[in-house]
């Protein structure tokens, strides 16, 4: 019981301290293993997945009981044997304002092949893509070369990257502190704003 007055009593004093603005705030990530890299289609690996999935998104991803659930995409669905419809959640930003848009789909899956060197490449989650097309601002259609009943699994890893921010340059960049290759700290890098519906 006096553990329970302790808590309630800690609980009512929070609102008197000051929290930090927004610009103040950091996010600390504890991870088993350092990332390989920072670049979320550049190694394919668990450490990396766990650290970049903080950071960026994907059109869906798999909720606690292994159902796949909208991200990006609000919807989607099969329209034939060789063709996908995604619709695309309504007011995205990235961090520096910048509109989520259809031509963010596209840039991203177009990139994942271009990346040289990588240890455990995404390559094999796009490979099936023949065409991306763009009907509406916020629906995108994804033509396969072949029936791929399971696209919007292979989608759900392969995280978006915003064209604008990202056409001609690395995807993140990070200031080491002191040398360990174990903290990293991100000094731009695209980060989403979207509440769930």
């Amino acid at each position: 019981m006096r553990l329970f007055r302790t808590l309630i009593l800690a609980c009512g004093l929070l609102p008197l301290f000051p929290w930090p603005s927004d610009a103040q705030r950091s996010l600390t990530i504890g991870a088993q293993s350092a990332p390989s890299g920072m670049d979320p289609h550049y190694h394919s690996s668990n450490p990396n997945n766990a650290v970049l999935r903080q950071i960026f998104e994907t059109l869906v991803d798999f909720d606690t009981s292994g159902r796949l659930v909208p991200r990006l995409a609000e919807s989607w669905r099969p329209i034939d044997d060789l063709t996908w419809e995604f619709k695309l959640r309504e007011g995205v930003t990235f961090h520096d304002g910048t509109p989520f848009t259809a031509e963010d789909i596209a840039f991203s899956y177009a990139r994942v092949p271009g990346i040289t060197n990588s240890p455990g490449p995404f390559t094999p989650f796009v490979r099936s893509i023949a065409a991306i097309e763009i009907p509406e601002p916020r629906r995108v259609l994804i033509r396969t070369k072949e029936p791929n009943p399971f696209l919007d699994w292979d989608l759900s890893n392969v995280m978006i990257l915003s064209r604008s921010l990202h056409a001609s340059g690395d995807p993140c960049r990070f200031q080491c502190w002191a040398g360990h290759d174990r903290h990293r700290r991100l000094s731009a890098c695209q980060l989403y704003a979207w509440r769930k519906a």
